[in-house]
């Protein structure tokens, strides 16, 4: 039986269940034409199943396609349309199969790859789902089977929006961002209302380096969806990513509001209003955490934080002792200790509790950073600064902070063309803060080119002005005006 034979076939069917001889027909007529009945009483049973599928008796329907199987054993439709019922039930093996013996009858049958690809996108998205360690190995061939049956159901002009969006969802999994953006853009353009699409869509653009576009489109999401914690929470990330501090506060502080009883997302309201300068206020939130959740040692290592750019040093310091008490092989805690000591200028005690961090994980990159740095920037052990700012670097190569770490460090060994070489590429990439350009202007101050160290001396002073002194950088640019006049 062939699907598209339809009408044919049923004015065959009623002719044949209309008369009285079919065993007489069956008996004097020839092989070709005893299969074409067959087919005709499949195609009556198809027939007869869609009605069953549309009542909604599926098990039924699953019977009837059986015996419909069963007299026609090369039609691809038959298959194709259990496969689907299979799927409906959430019987993934069985819909595989039955989907996999259509496309062995007709390998470009489009509704077979369309079961296939929607039961592989399914499974791959439940395996995604699991912890890593128990996570299925199959997981990734899931991803590769659905993205290439989805694929070929859009080849086949298959139209179903659950493909479109499982396909772009997997295209952004897998990093083929554009891909993702170009199956999107114009399925959303037509489904506004669809807010998962919206989500989905603006996920791609950001992937696709693409920010304004994404927040711009995950800002529409969020006014069709005030309430959604999920929403504001992912918009809040791109705010974040697209350094917009106060933004991305205000959408966590939303969805805390939604929330109250989830800490993590106070937890992340906090990180963003310390990044956003509202030091105040994060302690006030996070204090509200560490009462109602006294043992959360994430929740402390932030009120610590809170307390110490407050310059509290006696309430950061006993904030983090707390946290190295629930955590005593931890090197966060250490690493915290330091950077409290560190910034009273107490740098023997700042290093030890760096070493300490450094015993317990001798891979966290971010104390291999610190500890190289304040070496580097007070002028000692230079070249031991220099390997460890190497170590944090081969963790996070691309790590603005960390290239400017060794720029200087190099700064401090006066081998001008390797400082150089990292100086730029950390203020490239970071080019609002202050101290990095400071570091930069230095740099090429002592190379003589002083019309460029005042150009990065003046970014300094647009910069977040974090620990800088406004008054030293201005003097640093009427030296390097001197300079360039002469």
């Amino acid at each position: 039986m062939n699907i598209r034979r339809a009408a044919g076939m049923a004015i065959v069917t009623v002719s044949v269940t209309a008369t009285g001889v079919v065993g007489q027909v069956q008996d004097e007529t020839s092989h070709p034409a005893r299969a074409y009945q067959r087919q005709a009483e499949a195609y009556d049973l198809f027939l007869q199943s869609l009605r069953l599928e549309n009542s909604g008796d599926i098990t039924r329907a699953i019977e009837v396609l059986n015996r419909a199987a069963e007299l026609d054993v090369e039609a691809a439709a038959i298959p194709a349309a259990q496969a689907s019922l299979y799927a409906r039930l959430n019987r993934a093996t069985a819909a595989i199969k039955a989907a996999e013996h259509a496309l062995v009858l007709d390998a470009d049958y489009g509704d077979a790859h369309r079961v296939l690809g929607l039961t592989f996108a399914a499974l791959s998205e439940q395996a995604a789902q699991q912890p890593a360690s128990q996570r299925s190995p199959d997981a990734e061939t899931y991803r590769r089977r659905a993205l290439t049956h989805l694929e070929q159901a859009v080849a086949a002009d298959v139209f179903d929006a659950r493909i479109t969006f499982s396909l772009a969802r997997l295209y952004v999994e897998t990093g083929e961002f554009d891909e993702a953006v170009a199956t999107l853009e114009p399925f959303v353009r037509e489904r506004q209302e669809f807010v998962d699409g919206l989500l989905l869509l603006s996920r791609a653009y950001a992937g696709s380096g693409r920010l304004a576009e994404a927040t711009e489109v995950l800002e529409e999401a969020v006014r069709r969806q005030p309430r959604s914690v999920r929403m504001l929470s992912a918009l809040a990330e791109l705010y974040q990513a697209e350094g917009r501090w106060p933004e991305a506060a205000d959408a966590y502080e939303r969805a805390a509001a939604r929330r109250p009883s989830d800490l993590n997302l106070k937890r992340r309201w906090v990180a963003l209003l310390l990044n956003a300068g509202d030091q105040e206020r994060a302690r006030g939130v996070i204090r509200e955490v560490v009462e109602a959740r006294p043992e959360d040692g994430r929740a402390l290592y932030l009120l610590s934080e809170v307390e110490r750019r407050l310059n509290n040093f006696g309430a950061a310091e006993a904030a983090v002792r707390r946290v190295m008490a629930l955590e005593p092989n931890s090197a966060r805690g250490f690493f915290q200790l330091g950077a409290i000591f560190e910034q009273q200028a107490r740098y023997a005690d700042a290093e030890q509790a760096f070493r300490a961090a450094l015993e317990r994980d001798p891979l966290d990159h971010q104390t291999l950073n610190y500890l190289g740095y304040m070496l580097a920037d007070r002028g000692e052990r230079l070249n031991e600064s220099v390997a460890l700012i190497q170590r944090a670097l081969a963790s996070d190569p691309h790590n603005g902070s960390y290239l400017d770490s060794l720029g200087w460090a190099y700064f401090k060994l006066e081998e001008w063309e390797l400082a150089e070489t990292y100086l730029r590429q950390a203020s490239e990439q970071l080019s609002q803060n202050s101290v990095i350009q400071d570091h930069f202007g230095d740099l090429l101050f002592r190379r003589g080119r002083y019309v460029e160290a005042v150009e990065a001396w003046e970014r300094a002073l647009r910069g977040d002005a974090d620990s800088i002194d406004p008054a030293v950088i201005k003097r640093k640019i009427e030296d390097g005006k001197e300079r360039a006049r002469r």
